[in-house]
């Protein structure tokens, strides 16, 4: 087990590290995601930590929104792309 398991982190460059870094730059809550996107807080925190995943359909919204990177379908960053 890596340490950002032991610790509930999910590994650099993930889309719940991701998506954390952006809310914590608008000074975003999870509720405050939850309540723009129309999902509840739980799901929002699931995807956080890397329980749920990100949907390819969440996925598009989330980038048209904010200046993510882009993700592949599996919610990973795609090669090649900051």
């Amino acid at each position: 087990m890596s340490d950002d398991e032991v610790e509930g982190r999910q590994p650099p460059g993930s889309p719940g590290e991701t998506i954390q870094a952006a809310m914590e730059a608008l000074g975003w809550t999870q509720s405050d995601l939850a309540f723009a996107f129309g999902v509840s807080t739980a799901t929002v925190n699931q995807v956080i930590t890397g329980k749920r995943g990100v949907s390819p359909s969440v996925n598009m919204e989330l980038t048209a929104r904010w200046p993510l990177p882009i993700l592949s379908a599996t919610g990973r960053r795609k090669a090649g792309v900051p």
